[in-house]
């Protein structure tokens, strides 16, 4: 029984490729609104994008497999070729949905939702791949405990199936759990599986007219959370725990959720987010709509060998009213008064725009000796180097003023002269990192002279660099990352061996950069897309990644070869030293 538990945990991700979508499929319905979250695959357009013999014939699933034993690993094989003998409408949508075991439960329900096309060749699959699964009618659809923790029942056109998984989050911060009495495990799955099967329509997710828009949109991969259900069944209560018991309210989070849709275009892999509001703070959302961040804030950072760079453009008022909305404006004004300091002073010193940037990151190979008096005692260290920035735009110098001046009393930093300041520092040769500041800009630093070149805009002539034009200006919210440009500055450190070249060298053909960007607000609900951009922007990007996914399993091979050797080398040795 437990050798085909994991057997099973195959079918799900297989499944997320053998299901197809068209507008709302009809099985949706059984997704309970108070599911914590939502997947999906829609293979009706990821069939247009890639063979399906390119995933049913990968070596690839040899890695989902793990350690098994080589009589397990050959069930498994023939398991994923049968597949699609088993019943499954491989044209249609899969679900899976994750919702809390019970109100006094620590398990998490994993429920699958899976269209079914033959539902007799799905029990006849049964029967033959789990032997001692005993084949139950209840009502209109037949029942069979599969494994010791996974359950299905299944009607002529839908296969739901159950599974209960452990969720200590929660201990790390109760001492004394409440024991529940000990339920029959059978009873207690069936008992999901009859919910599963029985959801009303006003229980529904697609009640919600959030989702059931969501679902009118076709995507390859549809992914939703239900935000304020997650919080208030585990969030809340370990929040709690980290603020000595201070409850805050739940005005962040109430009636809020998250939905992304993942597609797989040439070049590039594409995910749309929606933030949805909590429900308080759409008049705070409505008025302070978020704006782009301050041009020249980007325009002054260094363009040559830029990596990664991130901006941000916040509204100090809006987060001084969602402090005030969570009931905890007046507990932080509290502690800061210890301070001579307020919310509003803190909140009040910035406009609310920022910028991380971090270019020139290098990594230089340098010889130390374990032993500084045996010249023989050597080892390859890899010495890092970068340009690290990160600068604000002020509002109110005087208080920004005050909270430097608060850090030097806390001894955290030293000041240097007017308006510039350092970190304490162990090593005094070493170049401090500073805070600098005039009357616009606030600027930190690992080196003194990019501070200085960023405040005295001497780039003040010069464009900003394209890429970042293109994917940060005009954003409230911008990151950017230029993984090809970063990679071949680093190759000798990535790879040291023959594996990590293999990986290192597939990378660079196959990925060029990392986008995310957005923050428009339109009605209550904020919205953001998130891009991993190809170097060949004529393959479908999922033909690439499977096709990078197999350097991996390759370099996993070599690894496995080059620790079997390191094995038996050290067996030999350790053979030679008996006597």
């Amino acid at each position: 029984m437990r050798n085909t538990k994991s057997s099973l945990y195959l079918i799900l991700p297989l499944l997320l490729l053998l299901a197809a979508c068209h507008s709302t499929p009809d099985h949706a319905k059984y997704i309970p609104k108070n599911a914590l979250m939502v997947a999906e695959v829609n293979t009706k357009e990821l069939s247009k994008k890639i063979a399906w013999s390119m995933i049913t014939g990968s070596n690839l699933w040899d890695k989902l497999r793990g350690s098994l034993s080589k009589d397990d690993s050959a069930k498994q094989s023939e398991f994923i070729k049968n597949m699609q003998e088993a019943g499954v409408d491989e044209l249609n949508t899969f679900y899976a949905y994750l919702k809390n075991g019970g109100p006094n439960s620590n398990e998490a329900c994993f429920v699958a939702l899976i269209p079914l096309k033959d539902a007799m060749k799905w029990e006849a699959f049964v029967k033959k791949t789990f032997t001692e699964a005993n084949i139950k009618e209840n009502k209109k659809r037949k029942e069979a405990r599969l494994s010791d923790e996974i359950y299905a029942g299944w009607t002529k056109d839908l296969l739901i199936i159950v599974s209960l998984q452990k969720t200590p989050s929660n201990e790390y911060f109760e001492e004394d759990q409440p024991i529940d009495p000990a339920l029959d495990n059978d009873l207690l799955l069936a008992s999901h599986v009859e919910s599963a099967f029985t959801v009303s329509s006003e229980n529904s997710l697609l009640s919600d007219e959030r989702f059931a828009q969501f679902e009118k949109h076709k995507h390859d991969l549809g992914f939703w959370v239900n935000i304020d259900a997650l919080m208030s069944n585990y969030g809340s209560k370990n929040i709690d725990a980290m603020t000595g018991g201070v409850s805050l309210a739940n005005t962040m989070w109430r009636n809020s959720a998250f939905s992304s849709a993942t597609n797989f275009e040439k070049g590039a892999v594409v995910t749309d987010m929606l933030m949805y509001s909590s429900d308080e703070l759409k008049e705070i959302n409505k008025q302070y709509t978020p704006k782009p961040i301050e041009e020249d804030l980007v325009r002054r950072l260094p363009s040559k060998g830029l990596d990664f760079v991130m901006a941000y453009r916040m509204s100090p008022e809006a987060i001084q009213k969602t402090i005030e909305k969570m009931g905890m404006l007046g507990l932080a004004d509290g502690y800061l008064k210890e301070q001579n300091l307020s919310v509003a002073e803190i909140v009040g010193a910035f406009s609310g725009d920022m910028v991380f940037s971090m270019n020139n990151y290098t990594q230089k190979k340098e010889t130390l000796l374990f032993d500084s008096s045996d010249a023989s005692s050597t080892f390859s260290n890899y010495k890092t180097d970068m340009d690290v920035l990160f600068a604000v735009k002020l509002n109110k110098k005087e208080a920004f003023q005050k909270l430097l001046n608060l850090a030097v009393e806390l001894q955290m930093l030293e000041q240097v002269k007017q308006g510039e300041f350092k970190m304490k520092s162990l090593n005094q040769a070493a170049d401090s990192s500073v805070i600098i500041m005039n009357d616009q800009y606030a600027v930190f630093a690992n080196k003194k002279q990019k501070a200085n070149e960023y405040l005295n805009n001497e780039r003040a002539k010069n464009a900003a660099p394209m890429l970042v034009k293109q994917h940060v200006s005009q954003q409230p919210f911008a990151m950017f990352f230029d993984y090809n440009s970063w990679a071949k500055r680093t190759g000798g450190a990535m790879a040291n061996n023959a594996a990590d070249t293999l990986i290192y060298d597939a990378s660079l053909k196959t990925f060029q950069n990392f986008v995310f960007n957005g923050g428009t607000l339109e009605g209550n609900t904020y919205k953001y897309r998130m891009s991993i951009n190809f170097v060949n922007k004529k393959e479908s990007s999922l033909v690439q990644l499977l096709e990078f996914g197999k350097v991996l399993q390759q370099a996993q091979d070599l690894r496995d070869k080059e620790n079997e050797a390191f094995e038996k080398m050290l067996q030999q040795n350790a053979e030679g030293l008996e006597f």
